[in-house]
């Protein structure tokens, strides 16, 4: 499902059973005991002190999966969009960047409080 994520007035259905279980996901991440570590990829360590890290915002798609998972858990390798403003709040999202974010922050939001009254599980 494709979602105009560009346009905050025009919130699309979303697959609720798939994002409610997403964010249900993220509150057990830390639940991966049983998994081993020699699979797990190596943890990425950002840190405060150091300048921002450089990174721009995955703009080749408009799926609202695909936006959740750059956001929580981060794409191919990078940190997570949550785990760089952790670290620097605003410092990272330089120049355009810190438009596209708000858009799309929104979006995020969205999910979170569908979740949140239960929306998403019907």
């Amino acid at each position: 499902m494709q979602a105009d994520v560009g346009n905050v007035n025009h919130v699309p259905p979303l697959p609720y059973v798939l994002l409610s279980a997403l964010v249900r996901r993220q509150a057990n991440v830390s639940n991966i005991s049983s998994v081993q570590s020699s699979s797990l990829p190596s943890p990425i360590i950002l840190d405060p002190q150091a300048p921002p890290r450089e990174y721009k915002l995955f703009r080749g798609s408009n799926s609202v999966f695909h936006l959740w998972t750059e956001w929580v858990f981060g794409l191919a390798g990078s940190p997570s969009v949550e785990a760089l403003d952790r670290c620097w709040e605003a410092r990272w999202r330089a120049g355009s960047e810190g438009m596209f974010y708000s858009h799309r922050r929104k979006v995020i939001k969205e999910i979170r409080q569908r979740v949140e009254d239960h929306v998403a599980d019907h």
